[in-house]
């Protein structure tokens, strides 16, 4: 990043991403390659979304802000470090404020591993396609944040409220095992798979006359057919009489 202005008042710094290098026709060896704007406009995305409350999705951010507010004396030296990101319909702003610095570091001191892996089914809902994430309901535990690149957009509005198979790295809380989130590589239906043979036949779609032809019944025309030895002929017409029938 490089500084642009410094305005009067409370200190205000205005960033902007590094100019496009001038030699256009330098080796591979001389320059990376990146879309930087684009990299820097997911960057600052990140940082305002976990001083908005998403620090658990976003671990290392969230241990980083928590550094930058220490070194900043947030709360002791200076009262709070605001930030905007112009541009959209509308400007994004957060501020790193005590109560913020308090939940950074909270988050901060909760460890994790990674699966780069690892594999997770459940249910996706609420998609965010302006911040690529969604979550996934999974039968074993709470909710999981689910993060997606724009490649994956379309998957996702197919697989929402279906049960999926989501292949990605996992981040896992170590102390408790609980998994936190997972940054897609891939997503797929999930597959039923049957505990003994024939359950798939539960699913088919068979008109009644199909069932009672398969299981070897007729049809009942009265239901005075169904009586048997066990009641008497005055209690059966009395059951028929409380039916209505």
């Amino acid at each position: 990043m490089r500084l642009v202005d410094i305005k009067r008042g409370s200190l205000v710094m205005e960033l902007a991403p590094p100019d496009a290098p001038a030699d256009q026709e330098a080796t591979e060896q001389e320059v990376l390659d990146l879309d930087d704007p684009k990299l820097t406009d997911s960057a600052f995305s990140t940082i305002i979304g976990v001083l908005s409350g998403s620090e658990t999705e976003f671990p290392e951010a969230a241990t980083a802000l928590n550094q930058l507010a220490e070194d900043l004396g947030i709360g002791e030296r200076y009262d709070a470090l605001a930030l905007a990101q112009p541009g959209g319909d509308v400007p994004r702003e957060a501020v790193l404020d005590s109560t913020a610095r308090r939940r950074l570091a909270a988050a901060a001191q909760q460890r994790t591993r990674r699966d780069d892996e690892g594999v997770l089914v459940g249910t996706l809902y609420e998609a965010d396609f302006e911040r690529n994430t969604a979550r996934l309901r999974t039968s074993h535990g709470p909710s999981v944040n689910v993060r997606f690149d724009d490649d994956h957009a379309q998957d996702i509005k197919r697989a929402l409220r279906e049960n999926s198979q989501l292949q990605g790295r996992i981040t896992y809380n170590e102390a408790t095992s609980a998994i936190v989130s997972v940054d897609l590589t891939e997503i797929e239906p999930a597959e039923q798979l049957a505990l003994m043979p024939g359950t798939d036949e539960f699913w088919s779609k068979r008109s009644l006359d199909e069932l009672a032809q398969e299981q070897g019944v007729g049809v009942v025309h009265s239901v005075e057919e169904l009586q048997d030895d066990t009641i008497s002929h005055e209690e059966a017409e009395a059951f028929i009489a409380a039916l209505g029938l």
